[in-house]
């Protein structure tokens, strides 16, 4: 199992057979500049859930 951030940077790395895996954020917030325009993003409760379903699949 890896640490790896699936939903910030999608890995090759799956969940075992049978294994639940979860992930969780608070707040996650992003700013962006581009010629003088503003962008801020806000997400709250962000939840990722992985699921094994061989030892190379999972949903």
């Amino acid at each position: 199992m890896a640490t790896d951030r699936p939903d910030q940077r999608d890995g090759v790395f799956t969940v075992p057979k049978g294994w639940r895996q979860f992930e969780t954020g608070l707040l996650n917030y992003s700013r962006q500049m581009d010629t003088g325009h503003r962008n801020e993003t806000f997400i709250w409760g962000e939840l990722n859930a992985k699921y094994g379903l061989t030892n190379n699949i999972d949903v």
